[in-house]
Order: C-alpha cells, then sequence, then structure tokens
C-alpha cells in the first residue's frame, strides 16, 4: 500500500524552560539545572498565554512584542495570604482597569 499523505511529526520537550537574564548574560549549566547570579535575573509581570484556537493565539509566544495575549503577574510575598488576597480582589481586572460584569446564574 502506498501512502500519499504527507507524515507529521511534533517534538514536545517539557524541560524547556525560559529564563529571563540581563543583555550579556550566560547561563550555566550545572547537572540537570542551570545557574545564574541573581542580580542578572530579569523579572517580568506578564506572562504570554495565547489563545490556541486562534491563529493569533498561536502565534502569541512567538510575537511577543506584539501579541495582545498576555496574562499579567501579581507580586506575593511570602506574608501574603494567597487566599485572602483572592476573596478580596476576586473577579477584578488588577491591571488596566476594566470593569467585568458579574454573571449571576439561577437554578432552574
Amino acid at each position: 500500500m502506498t501512502r500519499t499523505n504527507p507524515t507529521y511529526y511534533e517534538v514536545i520537550h517539557p524541560e524547556i524552560v525560559r529564563v529571563g537574564v540581563n543583555p550579556s548574560t550566560n547561563l550555566q549549566i550545572i547537572g540537570t539545572g542551570i545557574g545564574v547570579q541573581k542580580a542578572e535575573l530579569k523579572r517580568f509581570d506578564y506572562v504570554v498565554r495565547g489563545d490556541a484556537s486562534t491563529v493569533e493565539g498561536l502565534a502569541a509566544p512567538y510575537d511577543e512584542e506584539e501579541t495582545q495575549q498576555i496574562t499579567h503577574l501579581e507580586k506575593l510575598d511570602s506574608a501574603t495570604d494567597f487566599f485572602k488576597f483572592w476573596l478580596e480582589h476576586q473577579n477584578s481586572d488588577q491591571t488596566s482597569g476594566r470593569v467585568f460584569e458579574e454573571r449571576k446564574l439561577q437554578s432552574a
């Protein structure tokens, strides 16, 4: 039997990570990990999160400078009670000032 359809292969590597560092910084491979001086780390207040059901969403991680598909991160310290913070700020946008319409479902 001769197959005429092209074959598609996908390689997924769950151990690939992005590390934000200042320009010209060298990462050291140490065993199964990486090392970098704390002063060289660059912190971001967002992550790219593309909607995989759209072409723009699939391209988002590769077009980081132009995409609008990002999620902002809230900086919490070890003294912050995560659940208390969430309850006090639930259903609110912490970055753009947008107001969300609360949806209430009624049982039948």
